[in-house]
């Protein structure tokens, strides 16, 4: 069992449009060993500013929680977005050590050039794909080969920019050599 507040404190990631899930903590309240209580600096002053914007004045202490045992988070506030019209993940084959230098390479390119369609980019060894995900049927579906590493993303966009944004990611992998490729919206997983 995990709780959101678990994951975000242990700095998960994941396929959400705010796939630093310890970025959207916006503020918190924590315990200290003291028994003290600390909080956030809006939090502290009783003002709704925290829910735009998380820095306060000063040094910003909130993080000093995360993955620690310095406090007990006893509260949080989360920044939420909007759902998105449309998450398609997309999944890369790498077969071999040229293939993981393009892949490198072309997840600098998906990053400097669609940084606000694409995110949540990771390069999985083929444990990694099992130990997480056990061997789901689409993963079978999409790779009949057996790739010693997988690159994964995910889009998040307006349904308009759907195709063409999927056209600009698939350049990408091709220019970087990496053909073996497919998109799955999320409504197919």
């Amino acid at each position: 069992n995990v709780s959101i507040l678990g994951n975000a404190l242990d700095r998960g990631f994941g396929i959400a449009p705010i796939e630093d899930h310890a970025r959207s903590i916006v503020s918190l309240q924590a315990v200290l060993p003291s028994g003290d209580v600390y909080k956030s600096y809006f939090r502290s002053i009783g003002s709704n500013l925290g829910a735009c914007y998380h820095w306060g004045v000063g040094p910003a202490l909130d993080s000093l929680f995360s993955q620690s045992n310095l406090g007990i988070v006893t509260e949080a506030k989360f920044e939420l977005v909007k759902r998105p019209e449309v998450t398609s993940l997309f999944f890369f084959s790498i077969a071999n050590v040229e293939q993981f230098r393009g892949a490198v390479d072309a997840m600098r390119s998906l990053k400097s050039d669609l940084p606000l369609g694409v995110g949540t980019l990771k390069l999985l060894s083929a444990q990694q794909v099992e130990n997480t995900l056990g061997r789901p049927w689409w993963m079978a579906k999409i790779f009949r080969s057996t790739a010693t590493w997988t690159g994964t993303g995910v889009l998040h966009c307006k349904r308009g920019m759907n195709q063409s944004l999927k056209r600009e990611i698939a350049k990408i992998l091709r220019a970087n050599g990496l053909n073996k490729f497919r998109f799955v919206d999320s409504r197919r997983v």
